[in-house]
């Protein structure tokens, strides 16, 4: 699981409506083109789709293809923080360190800063306990 971390992120006019184009879990990420989320690696964007009942509480809702999504533009909330859950990591996070988005849509944990233009990553500011080891990380734009 992965979500913003403060409520002052949730003001931003950071949300943009998109369809999946494959089955997707809610707080994947990857790229938003034309109305269309794609799960993938370096994407600036993450869905963060409102759900409802029971469902609500558990790590891993999917979405079928087709399926209306909300996702956050993470380049609109630069410098704001996220928190993610173990399950939403891949490798092991340092503090100090990277995490950016793989090919399946997960924050792998990296140790050289990206460089390329506009590239969103993540600075791990500290180790919390989120539903396991998780982090508390600064959203960052190469």
């Amino acid at each position: 699981m992965v979500k913003l971390y403060s409520i002052g992120a949730l003001t931003a006019d950071c949300y943009e409506g998109a369809k999946a184009d494959a089955k997707v879990v809610n707080n994947t990420f990857g790229t938003w083109v034309d109305g269309k989320f794609t799960v993938g690696a370096k994407g600036g964007f993450m869905v963060d789709t409102i759900v409802v009942g029971d469902d609500k509480y558990l790590d891993n809702v999917e979405f079928e293809a087709g399926k209306d999504l909300r996702v956050v533009n993470l380049a609109k909330v630069v410098g704001k923080k996220i928190q993610a859950s173990p399950s939403s990591i891949v490798g092991t996070p340092q503090v100090g360190k990277y995490l950016q988005a793989d090919a399946d849509g997960k924050l792998k944990a990296i140790t050289t800063k990206p460089s390329a233009s506009d590239e969103i990553y993540f600075v791990v500011d500290e180790i919390i306990d989120f539903d396991g080891k998780g982090v508390l990380a600064t959203i960052a734009l190469a």
